[in-house]
């Protein structure tokens, strides 16, 4: 190897050896509060603010219940409220299955209303969001950032 970096006898790299990114709508789905500040997300929050800032379309579907956050180019999808759900505790609790029912609906018409390129489902949003995602040949990248012991 040259002491520059570079492997002696080797081809020098072609000008430009990647292809323009293609803007992909992304749609994430994330069973929390959001935005609340705490594990899982901040985790969404700065996957979505990174996706949005790299130019790509970014859905993000989630609880009804969360404190305000401004991130460009977010389209925030919010599940329909619970009556008498004001709060979800971490971990289960029938509150948060009564949400993911709420949120599961939600998800399923906007698959069905948009065409997204790729489902990012978090925890246990993959349950509800292979099977739709699937029906509409769209790929699901699943996301497991806690215990569903």
């Amino acid at each position: 190897m040259h002491p520059s970096g570079v492997i002696a006898g080797a081809d020098p790299p072609a000008e430009s050896t990647f292809a323009p990114r293609a803007r992909l709508r992304v749609l994430v789905v994330a069973p929390q509060p959001f935005f609340a500040q705490r594990g899982t997300p901040i985790n969404v929050r700065q996957m979505v603010q990174v996706l949005c800032e790299a130019g790509h379309e970014v859905h993000l579907a989630t609880y009804p219940m969360g404190a305000p956050v401004s991130i460009p180019g977010l389209q925030l999808h919010r599940a329909m409220r619970i009556p008498g759900v004001r709060g979800v505790p971490i971990g289960f609790s029938w509150r948060k299955v009564a949400l993911d029912a709420s949120l599961a609906l939600r998800v399923w018409l906007l698959i069905a209303g948009r065409r997204f390129d790729v489902v990012h489902a978090v925890e246990e949003s993959v349950f509800f969001a292979i099977p739709v995602a699937r029906l509409r040949g769209i790929p699901v990248i699943y996301d497991m950032d806690s215990s569903l012991s």
